[in-house]
Order: structure tokens, then sequence, then C-alpha cells
């Protein structure tokens, strides 16, 4: 199947996945510092949870609200797929929420599990959940009147 062109409608929240990508990188253990990020653990921490609240928890929003309704409304596939959404969402809320409890000893591994988390839910729904919203609507415009 070739991959479609992201339609309009979806490309804020690919923007706003581009910048999410980048927390997950910085939360990574396995990834050289990005020049002007933080590097230490705790400077870590603080930029994540930052980005958690100004960031992630709008897009997280906004996603439940637009799109995640939509697919259930579709149905089917979409509707499958908008579940695992919401349960990978609620996963990586909690896993921020435990972030700024976490002690000192803990937090490296913490924040690298959070990382690949992110990471793993952000491309889901670009390269599975918004193709397969996609397809419904592209087939759906497709219909004759």
């Amino acid at each position: 199947m070739t991959p479609l062109r992201r339609q309009d409608w979806l490309i804020p929240y690919s923007r706003a996945h581009h910048r999410m990508l980048v927390v997950a990188q910085v939360l990574k253990n396995d990834v050289p510092t990005y020049r002007g990020m933080p590097s230490t653990d705790e400077g870590r921490r603080e930029y994540a949870l930052h980005q958690y609240s100004e960031l992630i928890t709008l897009e997280f929003a906004s996603v439940e609200r637009e799109l995640v309704s939509m697919a259930k409304r579709m149905g089917g596939q979409a509707a499958r797929l908008a579940l695992q959404v919401l349960k990978e969402q609620e996963d990586i809320i909690r896993a921020f929420e435990a972030l700024e409890d976490a002690e000192k000893n803990e937090l490296s591994e913490r924040m690298n599990e959070l990382g690949y988390q992110l990471a793993s839910h952000v491309r889901f729904k670009e390269r599975i959940f918004f193709m397969a919203l996609q397809e419904v609507v592209q087939a759906q415009d497709n219909l004759p009147s």
C-alpha cells in the first residue's frame, strides 16, 4: 500500500507530534544531547514536565475530542484503533505523573522508559491511526452522492 499524503486536517497534529518526538528524544538515555536542550536528569525532567503541561496534555485532549470521537463514529478498524490511542495516552499520562515524584536514583530509567513509550505512541498515531482515518475519509469522499 502506498502511503497517503497527510491530509490538511491532520497537519496540526503531525506538527505537535514532531515536537513530542523531540521530548521523547530528550528523555531517552541513549540519545546524544540536543543543542540547547537540558542534559542533566533534573533539567530533562523539568523540560519534559513543562512540555507535558504545555503541549502533550493539549494534544491528547484535542485528539480525544476530535479524532477519537470521529473514529468511534466511523466504527470498525478506526474505532478499535481509537481505543488503543486512548489506552496509550492514559498510560503516558500516568508515566508523566509518576515522573514528578520519581526519586533521583530511579529518575533516569523512568525518563528513558517514558521517552520510548512516547515515541512509540506518536509513531502509532502517525503511521497507523491517522492512516486509517484518512483512508475512511477518502473513501467517504469518493462515494457517489
